[in-house]
């Protein structure tokens, strides 16, 4: 036996269910950071249209900082009211944001990735039938090194009901 075949027998017997973790998890949107966007930007865009209407040069300010905050405003609104979930994973597999659902058998490479910016970004990044699936979670509900505990636990589910 090589050792990728070793190391893989090794993981698989090393897979220990939590309890705790229902059958069935769907993530949806923060409603919190939502809230907080939702807020931020009806401050500033207020402040905006304030300082443009006292102050004759604050017009400029008005037409390049109104379809920024715009912007946020409508997808802090949009997130609020989207009660749909933007991934489920269960036993069988996993679903997120409008692809279909799919197989743990159809799915490769599940992880957590991060990207440095400006702050950390977070993303699910899998392999599935139709290319490369990537979903940002930072505007989640979900803490990303929970995500990885549950991608593990359901892929070990599936594992142990295959074999």
């Amino acid at each position: 036996m090589n050792n990728s075949n070793q190391l893989l027998t090794t993981k698989q017997e090393l897979f220990i269910d939590d309890p705790l973790i229902p059958p069935e998890t769907r993530i949806y949107y923060s409603q919190k950071e939502a809230v907080i966007w939702l807020a931020i930007s009806i401050i500033n865009l207020a402040g905006v249209i304030y300082a443009a209407f006292t102050d004759d040069n604050s017009y400029l300010a008005l037409v390049i900082i109104w379809p920024v905050f715009s912007y946020v405003l409508f997808s802090s609104g949009k997130s609020l009211v989207n009660r749909r979930p933007q991934i489920i994973l269960n036993a069988n597999g996993i679903q997120s944001g409008k692809l279909p659902f799919y197989f743990w058998n159809e799915i490769k490479n599940e992880e957590v990735v991060i990207r440095i910016g400006k702050g950390p970004a977070y993303f699910l990044k899998y392999y599935n039938p139709s290319g490369v699936n990537e979903l940002h979670l930072n505007v989640l509900a979900i803490d990303h090194r929970k995500l990885e505990k549950l991608l593990i636990i359901y892929r070990g589910r599936n594992n142990c009901k295959v074999s």
